[in-house]
């Protein structure tokens, strides 16, 4: 079950979404939508008020769904899996925008920059890469962990990233 709770810890809404082990799940910048993803590369949108599922996209990605989140403009969802691919989807209808496939290695995660036009990812290939989100073209690769990168973000202005790995370093 999914639940979503209240700042004082009630439960205000429960819902069974994926038939598998969920692995994330995020609110669109406006609170309306929820979007999650499984083990079994299902992803799904849901308004977060009713529970209703908006959209669902099945065999998504062809390994589990590792992380899952929405645009600046709340238009686009990006999705990132062990199958080495990020996804970008349109929320309105459920339709493939961007695939990259340039990890060599599953993808743990995957943010959009605050303006939407770029995606940072980073891979067991122990690489964090900024990309376009629109034409999927690398801007930058970034080099130096000895471990896979677990997660990484974007700062608040977009000019510099964080990232962890599972060589115990943050970078």
């Amino acid at each position: 079950n999914n639940h979503q709770y209240d700042v004082t810890d009630q439960s205000i809404s429960s819902t069974e979404i994926h038939n598998d082990r969920i692995t994330c799940c995020s609110f669109s910048h406006n609170g309306g939508m929820i979007v999650s993803c499984c083990d079994g590369g299902e992803i799904k949108v849901w308004d977060s008020l009713s529970s209703a599922v908006l959209i669902s996209i099945n065999c998504g990605h062809q390994d589990r769904v590792t992380h899952c989140c929405f645009s600046p403009s709340d238009k686009l969802i990006a999705t990132s899996s062990w199958d080495h691919s990020v996804k970008i989807w349109n929320v309105g209808s459920g339709q493939l925008m961007v695939k990259y496939e340039k990890h060599t290695f599953g993808v743990n995660w995957c943010e959009f920059s605050s303006d939407g036009e770029k995606v940072v990812t980073c891979s067991a290939d122990k690489l964090v890469k900024i990309w376009d989100a629109k034409s999927g073209k690398d801007l930058v690769i970034c080099h130096g962990h000895a471990g896979g990168v677990l997660q990484c973000h974007f700062s608040k202005d977009d000019r510099k990233v964080i990232s962890c790995s599972s060589d115990e370093s943050l970078k």
